[in-house]
């Protein structure tokens, strides 16, 4: 904490320093985070990113925690067009041929995990993985039959079962 007076103190995913009420180490993490919060007050500006429901959850197992929170930003979840866009970015960049096929695959997987997860949706994450794995697949596969990598489209075989059968 000491290494963040003049500025920002950043706790990103906050709501996984404690896992329940029961958590007596994250309880006791809480608690040191609430002391520097307290210790330095005009010095550190303190940040805590995560999902709102898993934040709220964390504010309600310590009020003190929430009793100096000065205000709260709500970003909108992103819309299933902006996970899309995203991933058509990604796929620009690796300038990699997909076949029409496999990029509705992706497509259908991208959206199969938004809707069934949620907030629970990795998100930006989620596709990043995705077309990591496809992408090294694909390589693998060009590597093994010695397909030139310019020259060659990206198939379904190249998408891991473990995405085709969520």
């Amino acid at each position: 904490i000491e290494s963040a007076v003049g500025g920002v103190l950043i706790i990103d995913e906050a709501y996984q320093l404690v896992m329940g009420s029961s958590d007596t180490f994250g309880m006791e993490a809480i608690d040191g985070i609430i002391k520097g919060m307290e210790d330095y007050r005009s010095e550190i500006c303190f940040i805590f990113t995560g999902y709102k429901h898993e934040i709220d959850n964390l504010l309600q197992l310590n009020p003190g925690l929430k009793r100096r929170m000065v205000s709260t930003i709500n970003f909108n979840p992103e819309k299933f067009e902006d996970y899309l866009s995203f991933m058509d970015k990604k796929l620009e960049l690796e300038n990699l041929n997909f076949k029409e096929e496999t990029y509705l695959m992706l497509q259908n997987i991208i959206k199969k995990q938004y809707e069934e997860k949620g907030v629970n949706f990795g998100g930006f994450r989620f596709i990043k993985l995705l077309i990591s794995e496809v992408t090294m697949r694909f390589f693998i596969r060009c590597d093994n039959n010695e397909l030139d990598i310019n020259e060659t489209f990206i198939h379904n075989e190249d998408v891991p079962d473990k995405y085709k059968s969520r």
